[in-house]
């Protein structure tokens, strides 16, 4: 994987000083990298519409889905895959959260990990068009590589070295990538292993997008779990709004995907101190003739004080940081 120099010099953290006051955070939530709400109960009537904050949460959750399956169906037609293959396989990812982290580093909608992402070109992979486009370009090669769409799947969910070895016979394939590829094709992984592309595609069973209960249904293959579209309303909250009062500056660079590759480390680095925090981006403009831009990443806390014990056991273990007001 590519490892980019961390930019934690007292001039990049100094950066976070002179520009305070003109940022526009962009927090990013969640931390898993396979989400998996508990199943619920569809209402047995016309549910009551909610009111207040839960309306416009609801609104922003419609809004979110119609601009995913919108940019899905591009991406399936414009890299020959099957529409309701793609609905499947990104729902697995993240359940459609364009701001999805998983704990091992994995970024957005498609959860593209920051050297895949920085190798495939894809800048911000929080921007849900382009991670959706991204996505269904490289699982486009990924099909033509290995021949149909359940090998396609594997490899996107474990690498294509980990297929290839798994098919030479050096490998296993692990549990979490049979499990992905039974969720996403309703067949078993070893089942595709000479398969022709046009036999045994996923096109037969039902999948709806936006998802909803067609969904549920469709994680219902035999051997998956059921699931449902997340409640929680931070899943869809406007991602302009902060995540706390303060905040930890630990990287800065002109590349935000370089920026986040370098967060994504950090993390690695100190799991026990970062491994819960999901990464927040500010833009600052540089200005001149030729406008540059520049990427801070931080971590928010809910006070200073918690801001300052954060800081501190990250500094005892090796790391650098500067506290800031959010």
């Amino acid at each position: 994987m590519f490892r980019a120099n961390k930019c934690v010099s007292p001039l990049c953290v100094g950066l976070a000083i002179v520009f305070t006051g003109v940022a526009q955070a962009t927090p990013i939530t969640g931390d898993q990298e396979k989400v998996k709400p508990a199943a619920t109960q569809l209402p047995a009537g016309p549910a009551k519409q909610p009111e207040g904050p839960a309306r416009s949460v609801s609104v922003r959750r419609a809004e979110l889905l119609k601009n995913a399956c919108g940019e899905i169906a591009t991406a399936a037609k414009n890299f020959g895959l099957p529409e309701k293959f793609l609905v499947r396989l990104l729902w697995q990812e993240s359940r459609f959260n364009p701001r999805a982290v998983s704990s091992a580093g994995a970024m957005g909608i498609a959860q593209f990990m920051p050297g895949t992402a920085q190798w495939r070109g894809l800048d911000d992979p929080f921007d849900l068009s382009l991670s959706i486009q991204h996505s269904g370009r490289w699982l486009g090669e990924l099909r033509q590589k290995f021949g149909n769409l359940g090998l396609a799947a594997a490899a996107y969910n474990a690498g294509p070295a980990r297929v290839q070895d798994w098919l030479a016979g050096a490998r296993a394939l692990p549990q979490e990538t049979r499990d992905y590829v039974r969720n996403i094709t309703g067949r078993e992984a070893n089942d595709w292993i000479g398969m022709r592309d046009a036999e045994g595609g996923p096109e037969t069973r039902k999948a709806d997008c936006p998802p909803g209960g067609g969904l549920v249904a469709l994680n219902a293959a035999p051997g998956a779990k059921a699931a449902a579209m997340p409640e929680k309303p931070d899943d869809v909250a406007s991602p302009k709004r902060p995540a706390g009062s303060w905040a930890l500056q630990l990287i800065g660079d002109r590349s935000k995907s370089t920026a986040l590759l370098q967060f994504a480390e950090m993390r690695r680095q100190f799991p026990k101190i970062l491994g819960s925090h999901a990464p927040e981006v500010v833009t600052r403009r540089l200005g001149g003739r030729a406008p540059a831009y520049w990427y801070q990443v931080r971590v928010s806390e809910v006070s200073r004080q918690s801001a300052t014990m954060l800081c501190g056991r990250l500094k005892s273990a090796g790391g650098q940081c500067l506290i800031i007001r959010n």
